[in-house]
């Protein structure tokens, strides 16, 4: 989405630069990785301390 930015300097407008993220696979794909990210981190099970204990 950052390097999509470079569409607003070619005379884009904010209406047609948010239209046509909605059309690109990789801001979805990016949205589904941010959720596993937030899944890996606050869901996961807890690690134990000291194995040997």
């Amino acid at each position: 989405m950052i390097a999509y930015l470079n569409l607003l300097t070619a005379g884009y407008t904010y209406e047609e630069y948010f239209h046509y993220i909605k059309t690109r696979p990789e801001c979805y794909l990016s949205l589904l990785g941010l959720l596993f990210l937030y899944l890996a981190i606050y869901i996961s099970p807890p690690t134990r301390k000291d194995k040997y204990n």
